[in-house]
């Protein structure tokens, strides 16, 4: 009984709470944490990310993450979890915002897909939804989640029209960030001094020809392993035989003049076996070591056409509208 009044109590002194930050801030916002089977820190690094991004924004303040904490203990609802707008509403109203921001995070090979909404807790309203995609794994997470941010509450404030926030538009075509540099070194691909593994390097090739020439690539040095390893075996198998003699080649004849019967081991024919195998084992290293050479200037080449397709691509071109009148930029 005692802990029923108790939550009861917590419960009414966090709707006054409510009430008189409602009056006191319009764009009072609860960032909940992400919804997604991805580890701890990514949730944490893009819940932060968009909560400082709304600290610092004119006309928006972020709530705190205690009183979030505490309004879904008061719902009984587990945080990150999935849930409904209207859910999602009540558990803002609870705790106090004017607004709450859901995200979601799936795992994409390497990359990240995140989904923001901004719900309205009064009229359970989606607001501002934006999604987004990580280009390289968690090397530019918060970049992109920052231009998430920006998009949303950028767009939301100007249609409020409480200040002449420039509204930049990216066309579809248009390159907004450069792809990496990669290199080869023996017959590993790195960016910069990093090790990437095979998903990585087909995560970042933005030319299709280049892609296609870096699978064949590995399944070149694929085979000059399996032919070499093959041909050392024969090597060994043949220098075997030729060393243990297993074969028994029996020759006989019957000498017609004196009517005896002669046999004999012919040891010779061990040796034509073992030195037949152990020779094809080396044309099959050869053949491998062909294989892999040429593999590796498969990768070269693919790596090359990467970067040549990067420096084309390094161009952004950017227009928008601001208060005074309209921009346009063309960035090399």
């Amino acid at each position: 009984m005692y802990i029923f009044y108790r939550k009861k109590f917590l419960f009414f002194l966090l709707a006054v709470i409510s009430a008189s930050q409602l009056s006191g801030q319009d764009g009072k916002v609860a960032v909940f944490d992400p919804a997604g089977n991805v580890d701890n820190a990514i949730k944490e690094i893009v819940r932060e990310e968009i909560s400082s991004y709304i600290v610092n924004t004119v006309g928006y303040t972020s709530l705190e993450r205690q009183l979030i904490i505490r309004a879904f203990e008061l719902r009984r609802v587990q945080p990150g979890g999935l849930m409904d707008d209207s859910q999602a509403g009540e558990i803002g109203r609870t705790a106090g915002a004017n607004f709450v921001l859901v995200s979601s995070i799936t795992r994409i090979g390497d990359n990240f897909h995140i989904s923001s909404k901004l719900i309205n807790v009064q009229t359970v309203r989606i607001e501002m939804q934006r999604t987004v995609q990580t280009q390289r794994g968690t090397d530019d997470l918060i970049t992109v989640v920052q231009k998430m941010a920006s998009e949303m509450f950028d767009d939301k404030r100007s249609n409020g029209q409480t200040t002449p926030t420039i509204i930049t538009q990216r066309p579809t075509a248009s390159v907004s960030a450069a792809p990496p540099i990669l290199t080869v070194r023996g017959r590993v691909v790195h960016q910069d001094s990093q090790e990437l593994s095979k998903r990585q390097v087909r995560g970042m090739m933005i030319n299709n020809d280049a892609l296609q020439m870096y699978n064949k690539s590995l399944i070149r040095n694929g085979s000059g392993n399996f032919w070499i390893t093959t041909g050392i075996l024969s090597v060994a198998g043949g220098a075997v035989i030729a060393a243990t003699q297993p074969f028994e080649v029996i020759h006989s004849y019957i000498d017609q003049h004196n009517n005896h019967y002669y046999e004999y081991r012919d040891e010779q024919f061990a040796y034509i076996v073992g030195g037949s195998i152990a020779t094809a084992g080396v044309a099959m290293i050869i053949t491998g070591a062909l294989m892999k050479k040429s593999g590796l200037q498969m990768l070269k080449k693919s790596v090359d056409l990467h970067n040549t397709r990067r420096n084309r691509a390094n161009v952004e071109l950017d227009f928008g509208f601001t208060g005074n009148g309209v921009r346009f930029a063309l960035n090399f």
